[in-house]
């Protein structure tokens, strides 16, 4: 009896570990495709981070290098990510039809660039002084989306005129373990600002010395539709200020 205990105790154990393993997620992202492999692509996104993935070879024909395309792929735990589907970014065409490409994913997936994140900042700002940024997470698409997120779902970050980081000044930052859900429709906003469960007020930056300053916001939250879980990270437009 030992004996059976033990070997069915060793294979759900090794059952988990091949669930855990094989479990993957789908995302997206505009980037320009660098070279074209047998059965693979180097791609380099907005950020300038250089990812290869697998592909079909089937799709070698119909894509070209140095054109910008929005990517849906998936990615395991292990191993390269795995693209699921490739479609151009027109942009000679105008804005409109390039913008259309981006909102309506040929998989019916969600992508990152079905959505934007909004800040509202003050506009006098004092160097010293305790300032808040409102940020919101926007849905650009069509259709709802079920999301889901924890405590510190916006972060905020600010550079110098040099382009470096400028530290906030809380050195440790305790965030409550908790998850938390809304319905995001077509074309509205949402906003959450931690409600007492981050040490810290988030939204709240206090900037030094005077000087020209950029402030991105981020928001991270997760997506699971037709069973497939998607975790997204939605950077917003630099939005400069002045501190005086």
């Amino acid at each position: 009896m030992k004996k059976i205990l033990v070997c069915f105790v060793a294979a759900l154990m090794l059952f988990s570990g091949i669930v855990w393993a094989s479990k993957s997620t789908s995302s997206s992202k505009v980037a320009v495709l660098k070279e074209i492999g047998i059965g693979e692509i180097v791609i380099q996104d907005e950020s300038g981070a250089i990812t290869a993935m697998k592909a079909p070879q089937i799709i070698e024909k119909l894509i070209e290098e140095e054109k910008s395309y929005v990517v849906v792929y998936e990615q395991r735990r292990w191993g390269r990510p795995v693209v699921q589907s490739i479609e151009p970014v027109n942009l000679e065409e105008g804005s409109q039809n390039a913008n259309s490409s981006l909102l309506h994913s040929p998989t019916g997936e969600p992508t990152e660039a079905m959505f934007n994140v909004d800040m509202q900042i003050p506009d006098r700002i004092e160097a010293g002084q305790p300032f808040e940024v409102e940020g919101s997470l926007v849905n650009l698409s069509d259709r709802d989306w079920e999301i889901s997120h924890g405590a510190a779902m916006f972060t905020y970050s600010v550079f110098n005129d040099n382009g470096e980081p400028v530290p906030r000044e809380d050195r440790i930052i305790a965030v409550n373990d908790i998850g938390l859900g809304t319905t995001l429709q077509p074309n509205k906003k949402y906003r959450y600002d931690g409600e007492g469960h981050v040490s810290v007020k988030l939204y709240e930056l206090t900037i030094k010395n005077p000087g020209s300053y950029r402030i991105v916001g981020q928001a991270e939250f997760r997506i699971v539709d037709d069973n497939k879980s998607y975790e997204l990270v939605i950077k917003s437009d630099p939005q400069d200020i002045v501190v005086e």
